[in-house]
């Protein structure tokens, strides 16, 4: 409920840090209030906000309803709570009485006190109503990340010295040499290029190799970091934080 909102987002951090169950889908089970395997244990504590209502596609849910602090066992009208607890186990003659501090649900509160430890209750967050709203359904399939079918990874080269000034992807090559000339989002490429046109060379693009969608990014990164390795002083954006090549490609030439 929006009045609701603000102790959603304390509650939420609580149960991240403390509780080891949730509701939670399970397929065949359906939505249930279970101790969390630690794969739904780590999607749940993943979380950095909840918004309200909880995104469909959510498997591990924040309990719906009226959520509120209390302290002290004051849960009078409450359904169902989470709180902060000391745990005693009841020695007969001695005083000596080991205490042990830790988060528990309603229903843990009331096992150990019926297996005769005294607890003791200090704050927490409780629920007025407990249950599964009718309208959940299973989690909605997480969106896939949309790959290209294929594209080509090229480099850009001074014709006239064999330097190589940057490496790329695309689906449509053949028209992205024209778009490099125009661009203006890269200053380095952008210089690389203007400079070498001053001078009277031509910028040629090569394809190295076609590869499939999901391996565009692997394989740029790896032509990008052979071609820097070899002492070309590529203007890529990812080459901004790299150490610059002990010898340059254009040194190289030079000594030979």
């Amino acid at each position: 409920m929006p009045g609701y909102r603000g102790p959603r987002k304390p509650c939420l951090r609580t149960l991240q840090k403390y509780s080891t169950r949730g509701l939670v889908y399970r397929p065949g089970e359906g939505w249930i209030f279970a101790e969390l395997t630690p794969d739904e244990l780590a999607e749940f504590r993943s979380y950095s906000r909840y918004p309200n209502p909880d995104p469909p596609i959510i498997r591990v849910r924040f309990p719906p309803g009226q959520v509120a602090p209390f302290i002290c066992e004051v849960t009078s009208g409450l359904a169902f709570w989470f709180a902060d607890c000391s745990i005693q186990q009841v020695h007969q003659g001695t005083d000596d009485k080991p205490k042990r501090r830790t988060w528990l649900w309603t229903d843990e509160v009331k096992i150990y006190r019926e297996l005769g430890y005294e607890i003791t209750v200090y704050r927490g967050w409780g629920w007025c109503e407990w249950g599964i709203p009718v309208e959940w359904g299973p989690p909605q399939p997480r969106p896939q990340p949309r790959y290209k079918e294929h594209a080509y990874i090229y480099f850009l080269e001074d014709e006239f010295s064999g330097e190589i000034g940057y490496v790329g992807q695309s689906m449509k090559p053949e028209h992205r040499l024209a778009e490099h000339l125009k661009d203006t989002e890269n200053p380095d490429k952008v210089a690389w290029i203007q400079s070498r046109l001053a001078g009277g060379h031509a910028i040629k693009l090569f394809i190295l190799e076609k590869v499939p969608g999901t391996k565009v990014k692997e394989r740029e990164y790896y032509w990008t970091e052979y071609y820097w390795n070899q002492g070309h002083n590529l203007t890529n954006r990812v080459c901004r934080d790299w150490n610059r090549p002990h010898t340059s490609y254009r040194n190289k030439q030079i000594n030979l």
